[in-house]
């Protein structure tokens, strides 16, 4: 049995740190895969194939072994796994002396060997689900095929609609592990279990990291209303993330959250639009950590970022007779202001600490230098989105 193969050793690692007899495991086959003396590992062991055909223990005194080669006197007994026997345990010593206790080693090392097991095939398990990730999102041409066949294995349906969380944590566990080494594999578990509990993770859902900076949620919904509905309560189960996230020391978090798709084969497309606001929050740092597709302010600051280049340079184009004023700085300023106060030039002016018709004049010059018409709400709108997010210099 290869998984038995992989994990006897460790497993004899794990049991000698507590027993005072020397053990060894042996295959179906009868060839030593774990023991105390690294030396017999991989050595022929024959009675255990005898253990294995009477599937009950076998005593072995001084004077049985010693005309057998490479067995010492003890007890061997069958081990069990999934109730199937699969191998043997040898526990050396005075048959006496170790007899009483064959039963109950028995039982560790075989409770050892499956926890051993079951971390190893669930250490597997997180490895695929993370090669899948990185297959699937990263890849903006994939192999249909190749997508299903890992759908199949790791039991996700590939028809389904899906979007796609992300969140980024930075350096956060390197640089916990600078301050006190740890097992990587269970700090990651720590945080998944973090998003699983805030994010609602059900079995359809796909959840594990990226890499060390990143985690993944490829969350499955039923229909476009099940969507809308799950947008509405992101900003609140990304906030209750974030507080479980101290608990670990993490801070420096940010979670981001892509459009849905209608399977697996596009999702690449809605991990690369949260991926492309958690950028722009690092290009245009806020203290903002949430960010959805579904929040206005969001989809403000964003306006004349995410306008085509071309039609962007037009905008900018237009509006250079302003740009150039030596006062642009304060005829941006002003004109923001009176558009966040609903163009009531007395409620902007009051804000600005200037007098109302200081600010008409700003107004009046802005209208001269763009041939807008500042009464106008769409040609106010159109002035707002380029002058909101304007850079000096932005070609």
């Amino acid at each position: 049995m290869n998984e038995f193969v992989q994990v006897a050793q460790k497993v004899v690692k794990a049991v000698s740190g507590i027993l005072s007899f020397p053990i060894s495991l042996s295959d179906e086959k009868g060839y030593i895969i774990g023991s105390t003396d690294e030396s017999r590992i991989g050595t022929l062991h024959k009675p255990s194939k005898e253990v294995l055909l009477k599937d009950d223990f076998m005593l072995f005194d001084e004077e049985k072994v010693v005309k057998l080669d490479n067995v010492f006197a003890g007890v061997a007994v069958p081990l069990k796994f999934a109730n199937k026997t699969v191998g043997v345990l040898g526990i050396i010593g005075s048959p006496e002396e170790v007899k009483p206790h064959a039963q109950l080693i028995k039982k560790y090392v075989e409770m050892t060997w499956q926890e051993t097991f079951h971390k190893q095939l669930k250490d597997l398990e997180r490895e695929t689900l993370e090669a899948f990730l990185q297959y699937v999102l990263l890849n903006e041409i994939t192999n249909t095929t190749r997508i299903k066949q890992y759908c199949e294995m790791l039991q996700v349906r590939y028809e389904s609609q899906y979007f796609c969380i992300v969140v980024d944590i930075g350096d956060s566990l390197m640089n916990r592990y600078k301050r006190r080494p740890f097992s990587a594999n269970h700090s990651k578990e720590e945080l998944l279990h973090c998003i699983h509990q805030a994010f609602n993770i059900g079995d359809k859902d796909i959840c594990a990291f990226l890499n060390l900076e990143k985690m993944i949620v490829l969350k499955a919904v039923e229909s476009d209303e099940m969507y809308g509905e799950m947008m509405q309560q992101f900003t609140e189960h990304s906030q209750s993330f974030i507080h479980m996230l101290k608990t670990y020391d993490v801070f420096d978090v940010v979670v981001s959250v892509g459009s849905l798709r209608n399977s697996l084969q596009y999702v690449h497309e809605s991990y690369y639009e949260a991926e492309f606001l958690i950028d722009y929050g690092k290009k245009h740092p806020t203290n903002r950590q949430i960010y959805s597709y579904h929040h206005w302010d969001v989809l403000l600051e964003l306006l004349p970022k995410n306008i085509d280049d071309r039609l962007q340079q037009k905008i900018y184009d237009r509006l250079r007779p302003l740009i150039a004023d030596e006062n642009f700085e304060d005829l941006r300023r002003d004109f923001l202001a009176y558009c966040e106060e609903n163009m009531v030039i007395s409620k902007a002016a009051e804000k600005l600490f200037i007098h109302r018709n200081t600010l008409i004049y700003r107004l009046d010059k802005i209208e001269k230098r763009t041939s807008l018409d500042l009464r106008n709400f769409q040609h106010c709108t159109l002035l707002y989105v380029a002058l909101k997010n304007y850079e000096k210099n932005p070609y």
